[in-house]
C-alpha cells in the first residue's frame, strides 16, 4: 500500500478450494472507494450454483469509479463437460457452452446489462 496516495496494488491473489478458485490482480483507492480488479475464476462443481453438472472457468473484471458509483461486473466463461437433467437445458447449453455476461451492481441490486450464450442450440 502506498500512504501518501492511498492506494492498494493487488499483483495477484488467489483463493482455492473444493468448489472452484479464483485469481485476482489489480488496484484499489482506499481515498475513494475506487476498484479495478481482473483475474480468473474456476468452478469445478457447476451443479453447487446451477441446475446443471460440469465445470468452467474464465476470466473477470470488477471496476467502480468510487464508492458511490456503481459497481460493473464483465465474466466471460467456457464450460466443459455440461450436462443437464432438465432435457431442454441440456440441448440449449450442449457439452460446452460459453456464456458472457456485463452487468452492474447499483443501491443493492444486479442487473444484466448484456449478455450472450453460446451452447449447441444456441448460437
Amino acid at each position: 500500500m502506498n500512504l501518501r496516495s492511498g492506494l492498494i496494488e493487488i499483483s495477484g491473489a488467489k483463493v482455492e478450494g473444493v468448489p472452484g478458485s479464483v485469481a485476482a490482480r489489480g488496484s484499489y483507492d482506499v481515498k475513494t472507494g475506487a476498484m479495478d480488479l481482473q483475474g480468473t475464476a474456476r468452478f469445478n462443481r457447476l451443479a453447487d450454483v446451477a441446475p446443471v453438472s460440469g465445470s468452467a472457468q474464465g476470466r473477470w473484471s470488477v471496476k467502480q469509479t468510487s464508492t458511490t458509483a456503481p459497481i460493473r461486473i464483465n465474466a466471460d466463461l467456457e464450460g466443459r463437460n455440461v450436462s443437464s437433467s432438465n432435457a431442454t437445458l441440456a440441448e440449449i447449453a450442449g457439452s460446452s457452452p460459453r456464456v458472457t455476461l456485463n452487468g452492474v451492481v447499483s443501491n443493492g441490486r444486479f442487473a444484466v446489462e448484456s449478455g450472450t450464450i453460446i451452447g449447441a442450440a444456441l448460437r
